[in-house]
């Protein structure tokens, strides 16, 4: 046998996904028409085409891809998670913030025991993973951060978490604190989620959004140092927070009052940012901080502007009575119709789908830190990928996998999911929950917060079993 005629010697993997179109969402934006991902030991071994990764890798399980679209595991980079027992019950009417915290969420909260929101954090969990999404971030509306932390991780899911604080005192009895005590349940939530599951990490949080002082913003940015965390907070939300806080400080822009703070740099999540001037945009670019975008009016209309500027951007859906959704790629197809409406553009960039399919891979990964890992498919990264059943009308005909993932497809054609190669829905189902009993215990304890706050809903509490 001559030299060139060796038999070649495969690489043994765990699993190989051949056939199917691959999404890598890495730097330079492959995408394989028909391509493969082979994993080893919770890693991805290589990513390409099926040709050239299957004559170099020998595997223990395959899966057929043909007909299927596979992507890296999404990020919801801010959820409200604890809220999932309120879906679907704030009135279409209600259209004022202000009106929304104070007769529906604050009340809600101020119902909510440990039980419900470890039930409610379970359901959060189950619908991000059934939507493709591998990684989220908390909107830090949590009262309980040990049980939400617990529910969580019982769906295998990637999360960061903190508790909600504030020291305004225009709140509701029984949710008011002070600075010190804002600081104290900070603290305390981020001690108790560090190290408690693998898989979930500490955010420190502030509500933000006028409801927080300068002493508890820099105590809070003071916490996500210390534990080489983030630090979130709802930031230039409409018009009218804006120049309320303008009018108070005498002209100083939200953003440059926090860059005078010490509060922006690469660890600063700025959740909503929708209200920005050029100067503004400047300091934020210039300090590293990111940007978290979620639906609603103008979100998608400064984002050119974004990335003009080299700034990191994610995508949330943050709670499921204001964008009626987990599922980031809904949000993002609210973003295109967006961009899509004629009027004035403040900068010459052009949004591509590749842009905002960044939002919430390789991009959302980023503001949360966890680019070197997951995020995009490359090998030496985590297995965290999607797999989307694309025989379906919203994915034919297949001409650009991209653009139907941002503009027609979304999380109800997901297949499959895997965390570290290990798969976390299989077939449609999360593979570690009883969603059945989740289900009746998640109607169960809605029944009881609605009872408590007063309120009374269409139909009676549904039965399953």
């Amino acid at each position: 046998m001559s030299h060139d005629e060796r038999p070649v010697v495969r690489e043994p993997c765990d699993l190989l996904i051949h056939g199917a179109v691959i999404v890598t969402a890495n730097p330079q934006q492959h995408v394989f028409h028909d391509g493969a991902v082979a994993i080893t030991a919770g890693r991805i071994a290589a990513v390409g085409a099926t040709a050239d990764v299957e004559a170099h890798f020998d595997a223990v399980d395959q899966i057929d891809g043909r007909g299927k679209v596979v992507t890296p595991g999404l990020v919801n980079g801010h959820l409200h998670a604890s809220q999932h027992l309120l879906r679907g019950f704030v009135p279409v009417s209600v259209t004022d913030n202000s009106a929304y915290l104070f007769q529906w969420v604050f009340p809600y909260y101020r119902t909510l025991s440990a039980k419900d929101e470890s039930i409610a954090a379970t359901l959060a969990g189950c619908d991000l993973l059934r939507r493709g999404i591998t990684v989220m971030a908390d909107g830090g509306t949590v009262r309980h951060p040990a049980t939400v932390a617990d529910g969580l991780a019982m769906t295998g899911i990637r999360a960061h978490v903190g508790s909600w604080c504030w020291d305004h005192p225009d709140v509701p009895e029984g949710l008011a604190m002070g600075t010190k005590e804002a600081l104290s349940r900070a603290a305390d939530a981020m001690d108790e989620i560090a190290g408690r599951h693998p898989r979930v990490s500490p955010l420190a949080s502030t509500i933000g959004l006028g409801l927080s002082s300068d002493a508890l913003l820099q105590g809070v940015k003071a916490l996500a140092d210390r534990h080489g965390s983030f630090m979130d907070f709802h930031q230039s939300f409409d018009d009218e927070e804006v120049d309320e806080h303008n009018a108070a400080a005498r002209g100083v822009t939200p953003v440059e009052h926090l860059d005078r703070l010490g509060i922006l740099d690469d660890n600063a999540r700025l959740i909503h940012q929708l209200v920005t001037t050029d100067p503004e945009w400047e300091i934020i670019a210039r300090s590293g901080a990111s940007v978290v975008r979620c639906t609603g009016p103008r979100a998608a209309h400064d984002l050119a502007t974004l990335r003009e500027h080299g700034i990191t951007v994610g995508v949330g859906s943050d709670t499921v009575n204001v964008s009626n959704t987990s599922d980031v790629l809904r949000v993002l197809q609210g973003f295109a119709a967006e961009l899509r409406e004629p009027g004035p553009r403040g900068s010459s960039y052009e949004i591509t789908a590749d842009d905002l399919f960044d939002m919430c891979t390789l991009g959302g990964a980023r503001t949360l830190g966890v680019e070197s890992f997951t995020g995009s498919l490359e090998p030496g990264k985590s297995a965290d990928l999607v797999i989307f059943d694309a025989c379906r009308p919203e994915w034919t005909p297949l001409l650009d996998p991209v653009n139907q993932l941002v503009l027609s497809a979304d999380g109800g054609s997901v297949e499959t999911v895997l965390i570290d190669g290990e798969f976390v829905v299989e077939h449609g189902r999360v593979v570690g929950v009883d969603e059945v009993a989740l289900y009746e215990q998640a109607e169960e304890a809605a029944a009881g917060v609605l009872k408590r706050m007063g309120a009374q809903a269409r139909m009676a509490r549904r039965r399953l079993s």
